[in-house]
């Protein structure tokens, strides 16, 4: 151990080699937009989807076992398992939150989710009514 660690650690000080292992890195935001590009090239998948999304699924279906009656807990639920594609599930999870609280949120929400999965006429709907309850 050489004198100048000693004495940080003696001074209470951390020891931290230079070349940034304490830094906090910032996203590449290129790197991630060719990874998205390569897959949907490859795959025909337009984004990447990760792995902390079903991480938080399955903690917030924790939570709607104590709470199934949360309609923001339910429309988060539709949120997160829209991002990952999983759309029965989110259109599920959107219904119950509306039928327990029409939301101007909620009814965007769905809407777009109709949009995506082909259903124009139902996402006029929900548009509507989104639009009735924002004012």
């Amino acid at each position: 151990m050489s004198n100048q660690n000693f004495s940080r650690r003696r001074r209470g000080m951390r020891f931290r080699p230079k070349g940034g292992l304490g830094q906090q890195q910032k996203p590449d935001r290129e790197a991630s937009q060719a990874r998205a590009e390569v897959v949907s090239e490859q795959g025909g998948v337009e984004r990447v989807f990760e792995k902390r999304h079903t991480h938080e699924i399955e903690r917030a279906e924790k939570w709607l076992r104590q709470h199934a009656r949360d309609p923001a807990l339910l429309l988060a639920l539709g949120k997160l398992c829209m991002r990952q594609a999983l759309w029965g599930k989110a259109q599920s999870y959107i219904e119950a939150s509306l039928a327990l609280e029409p939301t101007h949120d909620g009814h965007m929400t769905l809407a777009a989710l109709m949009e995506r999965i082909g259903k124009p006429q139902e996402a006029d709907k929900h548009f509507r009514r989104s639009a009735q309850l924002a004012g």
